[in-house]
């Protein structure tokens, strides 16, 4: 397992991707945005909220507020380099 604290500033978007072999939830800390994942209806989200995005799911978070939108990533198994794929350089 890996857990890592991620932020969006307002108004941006993290690029799409997926996680290959790897399994991930985001803990929603701070903010409100959107979350894509695979081919599931975008849900909106905000602090307090979970999303799990099962491994190999294409998946993105929009920040939909003014404050920064902040989250931790956790994965199972532990996240490496290896296992994120852009799909937007493809």
């Amino acid at each position: 397992m890996s857990i890592a604290r991620a932020r969006v500033k307002p108004g941006m978007a993290t690029r799409r991707h997926h996680l290959k072999g790897v399994n991930e939830v985001y803990l929603i800390t701070k903010g409100r945005g959107k979350v894509e994942v695979g081919s599931a209806e975008p849900v909106e989200v905000a602090s307090g909220d979970t999303v799990f995005i099962p491994a190999g799911s294409s998946q993105r978070i929009t920040n939909l507020g003014k404050t920064d939108l902040t989250f931790y990533c956790i994965c199972t198994p532990k996240f490496s380099q290896d296992c994120y794929f852009d799909e937007e350089s493809l």
